[in-house]
């Protein structure tokens, strides 16, 4: 089981986020082919050493072409990333970075999300980080994310807003309900999409962390401070790769019922639910209050991700109330290979638990294969899974 852990002494920003895990492993290069075909814009990613207080650290350098639309709203950037041919892992964890983001800037303008219309989440640095940071931890295997409490500065930033306060009105709100610390340092410490990339992956905000320490990178940004080092430290450990212990971390799961909702209302309820960050949601069918034919709904979702599904559920849907418990969840362990099929590339899921093993071909590869070879789903499925097993 790998651990990513954000030891934040200084803040976080897009950029730090996405060295750090460049650092930690995935190729930048690949990563630039991955987003220039993405935007259709060239972006050439590298990371470049450079001194901060005497600690070696990894600083993002970004090449780009003009960006012709630097203002889009999340829709454009939701429509960017569905029509792509990532994975969906990588493209619903950025949606939902996003949407967080949008959430915020929404409340704060007193507006709705879909009329956003903002240069923060729209600027090609902001798709960069964010689908660079979705892709990244994907790349790495990453089962959780966690993190030091998020640390903030003082003083005004200057924007396309005009001049506001620090920490910006979106990270402050974007961080609502989470711990942070405030320190004497004027200057932007975490900008609102490294809290957004906090708030979508970390699943619990603590000091401390266990496991085999992997590997250990210093990475900043552009900004330096005279009082402290504009450092973000990020550790990978390891646990659990040896022996059968139990991997397992503790989520929430919600449910609810419901007996007046239409078939379509009721699906476009799943498909909200799944785009914040769900992990699960279904439905089952039962008979509720008044003999009414129901449906009962249960979501299971990270601890990070409750107030937004909980908002979620209740402007969605017609239930007035829902049952919350704290559950222990135990998954294997997981990683991904790539196999090649008659020179077609099909990801596999291989899922280990102590000497247990069991691969998984992702289906919609298998779907996009069969379109092009002689062969159904089906068959393709079962020889990516015999090709795997004779490796």
């Amino acid at each position: 089981m790998k651990t990513l852990y954000f030891d934040i002494f200084s803040g976080i920003s897009g950029d730090m986020a996405l060295s750090a895990l460049i650092s930690l492993g995935v190729d930048e290069k690949e990563i630039s082919e991955i987003l220039s075909k993405l935007t259709d814009i060239k972006i050439d990613l590298s990371v470049e050493k450079i001194d901060r207080h005497s600690i070696s650290a990894n600083l993002l350098k970004i090449k780009t072409t003009d960006d012709s639309k630097r203002y889009r709203n999340l829709n454009d950037i939701k429509n960017i990333l569905e029509d792509s041919d990532l994975k969906n892992e990588v493209i619903n964890n950025s949606i939902k970075t996003f949407d967080i983001l949008a959430v915020a800037e929404a409340s704060i303008h007193n507006m709705s999300v879909d009329k956003v219309h903002f240069h923060e989440i729209g600027a090609i640095d902001s798709i960069i980080d964010i689908v660079g940071v979705s892709y990244a931890l994907d790349t790495l295997n990453i089962n959780k994310v966690l993190s030091s409490k998020p640390v903030l500065g003082h003083g005004t930033v200057k924007t396309e807003h005009g001049i506001l306060p620090l920490p910006a009105p979106a990270t402050l709100r974007i961080l609502n309900k989470i711990d942070v610390k405030r320190i004497d340092v004027e200057g932007e410490l975490t900008t609102p999409t490294g809290a957004a990339i906090l708030k979508a992956n970390v699943q619990e905000f603590k000091n401390s962390f266990d496991g085999t320490i992997i590997k250990e990178v210093y990475s900043t940004g552009n900004l330096s401070f005279k009082e402290i080092p504009n450092l973000l430290r990020t550790i990978l450990l390891e646990s659990g790769s040896h022996n059968n212990k139990l991997y397992t971390d503790k989520i929430y799961q919600i449910s609810t019922n419901i007996d007046d909702m239409t078939g379509e209302a009721l699906g476009f309820l799943l498909d909200r639910l799944l785009s914040v960050g769900a992990y699960d949601v279904t439905y089952s069918q039962s008979t509720g209050k008044k003999n009414r034919p129901t449906h009962i709904i249960n979501i299971i979702l990270p601890f990070n991700l409750k107030d937004i599904i909980i908002k979620t559920i209740f402007k969605y849907s017609t239930t007035a109330g829902i049952r919350i418990s704290e559950v222990d969840r135990v998954v294997m362990n997981r990683e991904f290979k790539i196999i090649d099929l008659f020179g077609n590339n099909i990801n596999v899921k291989i899922l280990k638990y102590g000497d247990i093993e069991k691969v998984s071909p992702e289906w919609d590869d298998c779907v996009s294969v069969s379109k092009i070879i002689d062969m159904t789903p089906i068959e393709v499925y079962y020889k990516a899974i015999g090709i795997i097993n004779n490796q």
